[in-house]
């Protein structure tokens, strides 16, 4: 497969030429990989892999004076999943294709069997959500499933009751997970993540901060605004009809009756020693201390989603 660059030349001066640059993060280096004449309007990237999201720049060139185009987040798709398959809003990065039927996705019963968990859950979805979270496309349930249990969240022995859900920091997130095969598609069950650091998640840029005597989030940084924990809330909060992925939220902006007093845990850490981010619910509200993080046998909630995995 290739992805195809398509672009619009608003100049009233020729072009002397336009230049394509690629990357595979947001602000990382950038790689020059086409150059052509200022007439041309489109370029196909050959070389892009599958199911790997990139971010491609296009520069125009009069003289010594150049143009920058925005950021703009594309992705080779092999497997597009159940539900739409057109992006209603948003991007690659961080965008929403719509609404998908729950009989279409994991029940419950197929994720605690895959999960190795036992929990009746409270509530169960009617519709989800279909999302693009960092070039992966992730199922978000309209109602959380809610099930109540001892996370466990420990060095020695992490997801002791969460079973496959949560997966420890470093490991394999596929290989260690639980997996769900609804008819012909292959899905990915666990926790949301916090931050858009999924293969990262100890957090090495500290991304994240937290007051290291109480737990408390001080900031929950600046890749939560795309994160799959800020998409659970809007969908949640708004439903899908209502959702706008450019909205900056915070979490005391939510008064959410969904949800009862009680600890969510995720699956993003905040430091090397295992603690992980527990997002803090009291009277139906995000309380302003937003979130908390936790190394110790604390009882609360899980809101399992699923990911789409990448045909085998």
């Amino acid at each position: 497969m290739a992805i195809t660059i398509k672009w619009s030349n608003r100049n009233s001066a020729a072009l002397d030429n336009i230049r394509i640059y690629r990357s595979t993060t947001r602000n990382g280096p950038t790689t020059l990989i086409d150059s052509v004449a200022g007439s041309v309007t489109s370029i196909t990237d050959n070389t892009a892999l599958n199911d790997t999201l990139y971010f491609y720049r296009v520069d125009a060139a009069i003289g010594t004076d150049v143009a920058y185009s925005n950021v703009i987040p594309m992705r080779n798709v092999t497997n597009i999943g159940p539900g739409p398959t057109t992006i209603l809003r948003g991007d690659w990065e961080f965008g929403l294709f719509g609404e998908v039927a729950a009989a279409l996705l994991p029940t419950w019963a197929q994720i605690k069997t895959a999960a190795n968990i036992t929990p009746t859950p409270v509530a169960s979805p009617t519709t989800w959500a279909k999302w693009i979270i960092g070039g992966r496309i992730v199922f978000i349930p309209n109602n959380v499933f809610g099930t109540s249990m001892t996370a466990g969240i420990v060095t020695s022995n992490p997801g002791i009751s969460s079973g496959k859900l949560f997966v420890a920091a470093g490991a394999d997130r596929i290989a260690n997970g639980a997996k769900v095969t609804v008819g012909s598609y292959n899905f990915l069950a666990r926790l949301p993540y916090a931050s858009t650091l999924v293969t990262t998640e100890q957090n090495p840029n500290n991304d994240i901060t937290a007051n290291t005597s109480t737990g408390v989030i001080i900031n929950p940084g600046s890749t939560f605004a795309k994160a799959e924990l800020m998409a659970f809330i809007k969908t949640i909060q708004q439903g899908v009809d209502a959702l706008s992925v450019s909205d900056h939220m915070r979490f005391h902006d939510f008064a959410l009756s969904t949800f009862a007093a009680q600890n969510y845990f995720t699956n993003t850490f905040v430091e090397s020693n295992a603690k992980v981010i527990t997002l803090q619910v009291t009277g139906g509200q995000w309380v302003d201390s937003m979130m908390l993080s936790t190394n110790t046998l604390s009882a609360g909630v899980i809101l399992p989603i699923v990911e789409l995995l990448p045909a085998s």
